[in-house]
């Protein structure tokens, strides 16, 4: 029922050629029904701009946390790679971080592929396999403390245990450099 509102809303809107207001803290409304969304952070415009801005470019860790799910892996850079629990992933041509820079790599669950051991980036062990119909979602220890989120719509039977190479997609993938 919410859905077939939220989308009845949206076309209602459009089609009066409306501007409006509409506040919310439900993410994926803001995302279906905003032409533009503003994230407030204590009060304080965090970013405005696009859903998808949003989405795949946000300003900040909050923001990045704020509009959906995000995976963070704590990474030093390297001639040409970053360094994070569990492997390696290769830095876009356009980061140019000195050796021993202390970053912060960002990417949604989307963004990783479930791969062989010779491709991946990163290994981590299954901790919980979530069959969604359409997709599964894996959370999958990587040695973080925090298990990285994994979406893919591969039909395997994950199971609990079991060891997976990760391939993060570094087209997507939001470097936060932090202070050493």
């Amino acid at each position: 029922l919410r859905d077939a509102l939220r989308a009845d809303i949206n076309q209602l809107l459009r089609s009066l050629h409306i501007t409006a207001v509409y506040v919310t803290h439900d993410q994926a409304e803001a995302m279906a029904l905003g032409d533009r969304i503003i994230v407030m952070d204590k009060g304080r415009i965090a970013q405005a701009g696009t859903p998808q801005e949003i989405y795949r470019s946000p300003a900040n860790a909050f923001v990045a946390d704020f509009i959906g799910t995000m995976n963070h892996l704590p990474a030093v850079a390297e001639a040409r790679r970053w360094r994070v629990p569990g492997g390696t992933v290769p830095m876009a041509p356009s980061n140019d971080a000195p050796v021993s820079t202390l970053a912060r790599l960002m990417f949604r669950p989307e963004d990783v592929a479930l791969v062989q051991a010779d491709q991946a980036h990163v290994e981590g062990t299954v901790v919980t396999a979530l069959f969604l119909g359409n997709h599964t979602r894996l959370l999958v220890d990587v040695g973080t403390g925090q298990p990285m989120v994994v979406e893919t719509a591969r039909r395997d039977a994950w199971r609990a245990g079991e060891r997976v190479g990760l391939r993060i997609d570094t087209d997507h993938l939001i470097t936060l450099h932090e202070a050493a």
